[in-house]
């Protein structure tokens, strides 16, 4: 009696974690719908909004030209031309978005892709001036399979997101490395099976934190709490990590900051 059971526990396990697994595994799927679909979208979309936007700013340049205007007047045309910008770097964006670049993949060190990319955030951490950059690197190398200008972008926005969100109250940014065997068949490491080698980083700030209800929508795209945000930062990420065969977790807390891990496939070295 006692052996059915524990059978019946086990099967019931069994199932709870298949069905998890499956769960987990449609989310990505619709991640990936949504990226791709947006991509189709994003070129037309951009395209038409550019037209009309290259006449209004051409015009706005020739008012502000205009003497006499009154100080009223001025002050809306220059609102205006501001806005325009906006737009006009929103559509930069879902061009870039959508656009295919050139992937050059090939070996590279995580630690000298993180250290470029944190001497790129220098100068946004300078002008904040109470943020603290702490680096816990693997001391030896951590050779990954990618591309280097992809792989600057992933961490800059994540790193400048963190940076921003801690522009109030000032805080630390801790970037760490690490190398790691996958030790067992883990249902939010569906990239990879037990016995796995992966290289490891984890982003981590101290800032403000999120809901549970913000981190699920972290990577849709348009999705943003920034005023001035186009939401399309994070849904790169998702694109370039999930062209790399990466995962990624996000873990925050109000109030406790936000950590954001990443592990790729560790590249063999000869």
């Amino acid at each position: 009696m006692l052996s059915v059971l524990e059978d019946t526990d086990e099967s019931k396990k069994s199932l709870e974690d298949t069905l998890s697994r499956l769960q987990l595994t449609k989310d990505q799927l619709l991640q990936a719908e949504k990226m791709v679909s947006l991509g189709q979208i994003s070129a037309g979309v951009a395209h038409e909004i550019n037209n009309p936007l290259f006449v209004i700013s051409g015009e706005m340049e020739m008012l502000a030209m205009e003497e006499g205007l009154p100080k009223g007047a001025k002050e809306s045309v220059e609102n205006i031309r501001h806005q325009a910008r906006r737009i006009e770097e929103i559509i930069r964006r879902l061009l870039e978005f959508s656009r295919k670049k050139e992937i050059k993949f090939s070996p590279l060190d995580i630690n000298k892709a993180l250290d470029d990319s944190i001497e790129l955030l220098k100068y946004q951490v300078k002008v904040i001036g109470n943020v603290d950059i702490v680096k816990n690197f693997w001391t030896k190398v951590l050779p990954v399979f990618g591309d280097k200008n992809q792989l600057h972008e992933v961490f800059l926005n994540i790193m400048l997101n963190a940076v921003q969100a801690m522009e109030e109250k000032g805080g630390s940014l801790t970037i760490r490395t690490f190398s790691e065997i996958i030790s067992e068949n883990r249902l939010d490491f569906t990239q990879f099976k037990m016995g796995d080698h992966v290289v490891g980083v984890e982003i981590a700030d101290t800032g403000p934190g999120m809901d549970e209800s913000t981190v699920k929508k972290i990577f849709d795209p348009f999705f943003t709490t920034k005023k001035t945000g186009t939401g399309l930062g994070l849904s790169v990420v998702f694109g370039i990590l999930e062209s790399h065969k990466a995962n990624i977790q996000v873990r925050s807390k109000p109030g406790e900051g936000t950590s954001f891990s990443i592990r790729f496939p560790q590249e063999k070295q000869a």
